[in-house]
């Protein structure tokens, strides 16, 4: 598995903890700006382009096909 594959793969297991644990408390709006910020940054050095800064979903979904893509996943 190439270092981006687990990079991507660590990233998902991040923002997903962070979806499962808002659901968890009844939680539907984006986390504050400071605690998204952080994965947004990291999404785009992994090579994730965003046209507008995404909400958590959507950054777990571009994060989780992008992880899918690297680990030879086809789309």
């Amino acid at each position: 598995m190439s270092e981006q594959a687990k990079a991507l793969g660590a990233l998902l297991l991040t923002i997903t903890d962070l979806c499962d644990k808002a659901e968890l408390h009844g939680i539907v709006e984006n986390p504050p700006p400071e605690v998204l910020a952080p994965l947004i940054d990291d999404a785009s050095q992994l090579g994730i382009a965003f046209e507008a800064t995404p909400g958590l979903t959507q950054l777990q979904t571009a994060v989780e096909a992008a992880a899918q893509r690297a680990a030879g996943v086809p789309d």
